[in-house]
């Protein structure tokens, strides 16, 4: 019996000084710092900060009044876009006119949402 309380003092002792030495392990541990506070959501930003995503148009040319692009995807959807103050156009990889643009030519248009409209910042006309 002696022995038996020999080896649980034993066992014990020894899980008493593992014990320690993993709370001691744990003491020089830094404390987790709480996470950076993120950024305000788009809601809460003034409206000049916040800015919407561009809108990619890519079809057919069904008209061009000089000021507007009806443009017909490949679901037969017709999207209207206007010409902004500086909106780029290429044509056949040259430098253009959004006049230059004509019916039936194949487009991409890049354009940013302006209340309820579309305004083109770049267009793309590969031709037919």
């Amino acid at each position: 019996m002696r022995m038996l309380q020999k080896a649980a003092v034993v066992g014990a002792t020894a899980i008493g000084l593992v014990g320690a030495g993993v709370g001691s392990a744990w003491a020089g541990t830094p404390a987790p710092q709480p996470a950076p506070v993120a950024a305000a959501p788009a809601a809460a930003q003034p409206a000049a900060a916040r800015q919407a995503a561009p809108v990619t148009v890519a079809g057919t040319v069904v008209r061009n009044d000089g000021r507007t692009l009806q443009v017909r995807d490949r679901t037969g959807r017709v999207t209207t876009v206007q010409a902004g103050p500086r909106t780029a156009v290429t044509k056949n990889g040259r430098q253009a006119r959004f006049a230059d643009v004509t019916a039936r030519d194949r487009v991409t248009v890049t354009a940013q949402r302006q209340g309820t409209a579309l305004v083109a910042t770049r267009v793309v006309d590969t031709g037919r």
